[in-house]
């Protein structure tokens, strides 16, 4: 049986877990979120002890997003300089980074990079992350596109949907950036 501790928030007096040995089977963490306030920030703390006596502290937290939506879009006007693109939908979210620059009198997006995304009981494959167009138009905005994947679950082995994560990055002539996401 491996310890465990369970917190909502920073409450005062929290338990330390009991350590306790650590097997050839690794960190398992059991919680059932269905009975979790998930609009709310949580953690949970495993901590062992190894064959050599040494005790080692495992943590998975949870903090939520302001505003949960699966769709939607924000805009920002652009400059030049180093962006992050990043959408977090309370339990999975994804990131990337790329350079803003000037060609003339059009906007540039380049070096896309740092494809990044996470998930609570999600298993991740064939993550995409490309610029389609590099240099805005007077008809068409610079834009960056990324996808991946995503397997879900219920729980570690109960999958219940499969899905494509995407996001979006544009930024056209005006210099008016869009992040766009599913």
């Amino acid at each position: 049986m491996l310890g465990n501790s369970f917190a909502m928030g920073n409450e005062e007096g929290e338990k330390s877990p009991e350590p306790t040995l650590l097997t050839d089977e690794g960190v398992i963490f059991e919680e059932n979120l269905n009975t979790m306030d998930l609009s709310k920030p949580f953690s949970t703390t495993e901590v062992f002890v190894d064959s050599e006596g040494n005790e080692i502290t495992v943590e998975s937290s949870f903090v939520p997003s302001d505003e949960i939506t699966t769709f939607g879009s924000s805009t920002n006007n652009a400059s030049v300089g180093v962006w992050t693109s990043k959408v977090n939908w309370g339990t999975h979210g994804m990131s990337y980074k790329f350079d803003v620059g000037k060609s003339g009198s059009q906007w540039k997006m380049s070096n896309a990079r740092a494809h990044d995304y996470w998930g609570v009981f999600v298993k991740f494959s064939n993550p995409s992350l490309n610029i389609s167009r590099a240099t805005s138009t007077n008809s068409y905005p610079a834009e960056i596109n990324s996808s991946v994947k995503a397997d879900i679950f219920s729980n570690a082995w109960f999958h219940i949907a499969t899905t494509t994560v995407r996001m979006e990055t544009t930024i056209n002539s005006k210099g008016t950036m869009k992040l766009t996401w599913n």
